[in-house]
């Protein structure tokens, strides 16, 4: 009230002793302070959320998280992670969109990742509905096939014997090992280790030769969950589990640790022979599709 009245009494002394012309000057002055002092006011407050930067992740090139308070761009090594597990934890649960410069966004539940594919983060449910999901596919189902005709033609382990009988029983024995070990590998071993159970094809473009070296020492190698590379322990373990687990339905004949190594030694070559197909045979495919157009 005291602020109020000493400035209508200057207002007052003003008009009384200049006129109108120097009151009028007087409010243009007050008005062009306050609207100074709102715009120094509005300046100094940053909106809510307003600044959206991108970050690389670690497991997958080219992969971007957007959100707001996003930390600054950071460059991942192929090997190392600068990420904590509770950061990396968070940006599992950030909202995740490719960039620019990214192609198309692969599925959760693909195993083979193509060149310039967007590879979102798995969970474990992801890894688990993978796991299975690719013990039902047509390449796997080949695998089966493929493992059951040379048991037959060389009449190995499992020996059931070169008759029709024998094939079929042989195709039970390697569809039930094949889906024993993608579960265990994919599924359980990857989520417990938190290792990444998908293969990246290398592509067309690359020596040949390196691919297949690439694809075959996929079986020893992979990735961790934050991008690291590691030793697949998920895939040998699971290839180890499954062939234990032929002890239960094997013959007799062909039970025991020394028939365990061989089935696991089997499985290993097996995995690296069903990972050089995935890496060529989508070329052959894509020539095959293009040429039919």
């Amino acid at each position: 009230m005291k602020h109020n009245t000493k400035t209508r009494a200057r207002f007052a002394h003003l008009y009384s002793r200049y006129g109108e012309a120097a009151l009028m000057g007087a409010l243009v002055l007050a008005a062009t302070r306050f609207g100074s002092a709102q715009t120094t006011a509005q300046s100094s407050v940053q909106p809510e959320n307003q600044t959206v930067a991108e970050v690389t992740l670690p497991d997958s090139p080219g992969f971007t998280v957007s959100g707001p308070s996003a930390p600054a761009p950071v460059s991942i090594g192929a090997s190392s992670s600068l990420f904590t597990n509770e950061e990396l934890e968070d940006m599992q649960t950030t909202t995740l969109a490719p960039t620019h410069k990214t192609g198309h966004v692969a599925g959760v539940h693909d195993k083979y990742i193509n060149p310039g594919d967007v590879a979102p983060h798995l969970t474990v449910f992801d890894k688990v509905i993978l796991g299975v999901k690719h013990t039902v596919l047509p390449i796997s189902a080949t695998g089966w096939v493929l493992a059951a005709s040379y048991e037959q033609i060389t009449n190995s382990s499992p020996n059931y014997g070169q008759t029709f009988k024998g094939f079929s029983q042989r195709l039970g024995a390697s569809a039930a090992r094949g889906v024993s070990e993608g579960v265990f590998s994919d599924s359980v071993l990857a989520s417990v280790l938190k290792e990444d159970p998908r293969y990246y094809r290398l592509g067309k473009g690359k020596n040949p030769f390196k691919r297949i070296g690439y694809a075959a020492t996929r079986t020893l190698f992979t990735r961790t969950d934050g991008g690291a590379s590691t030793v697949n322990f998920s895939l040998l373990g699971g290839n180890l589990a499954g062939a234990a687990m032929t002890q239960a339905y094997y013959p007799a004949i062909n039970r025991g640790f020394g028939e365990v190594a061989e089935t696991f030694a089997g499985s290993v070559a097996g995995s690296a022979f069903g990972f050089v197909m995935a890496e060529f045979l989508p070329d052959y495919f894509h020539g095959f599709h293009r040429n039919q157009q």
